[in-house]
């Protein structure tokens, strides 16, 4: 048994471990998506080693590449669509929490300011002293 055999088996194992524990940690967003890219990048890294497996033992069988070969590659390719995706849905609602946070706490901070004195109003014998010379009668 060569390398990329044991290789291809051990990270295909890997790749699922990590998409399992990727789907138990729901509100853990940062281990989610770290868990995310980690299992995308180990499917990539399966999907090669088998590639080199197949291709080192003579390729698929004649007429069965479709299961041998376009079948592995698609699934391999939809585990590493899936950690991505999970990885980006992640990335996306960490930044909505941490714009959520930010605006709550300019909100706190706002709340603890004292409100501006609104402007002194002029006295009403200075208001009409001042509008008398301006206005021309017709």
């Amino acid at each position: 048994m060569n390398f990329d055999v044991l290789g291809t088996a051990a990270l295909t194992v890997i790749t699922g471990l990590l998409l399992l524990l990727m789907l138990t940690q729901r509100g853990k967003l940062r281990t989610r998506m770290l868990l995310g890219s980690l299992a995308a990048i180990a499917a990539i890294a399966s999907m090669v080693f088998f590639l080199r497996a197949l291709w080192g033992s003579g390729g698929p069988d004649e007429g069965r590449a479709m299961v041998q070969l376009y079948g592995p590659c698609a699934l391999y390719l939809l585990l590493t669509l899936w950690g991505l995706a999970v990885s980006v849905n992640s990335r996306k609602k960490l930044k909505a929490a941490k714009a959520a946070r930010r605006a709550e706490k300019q909100a706190a901070k706002a709340a603890k300011q004292p409100a501006p004195k609104p402007a002194a109003r002029p006295a009403p014998a200075e208001e009409a002293d001042a509008g008398a010379g301006t206005q021309k009668d017709i």
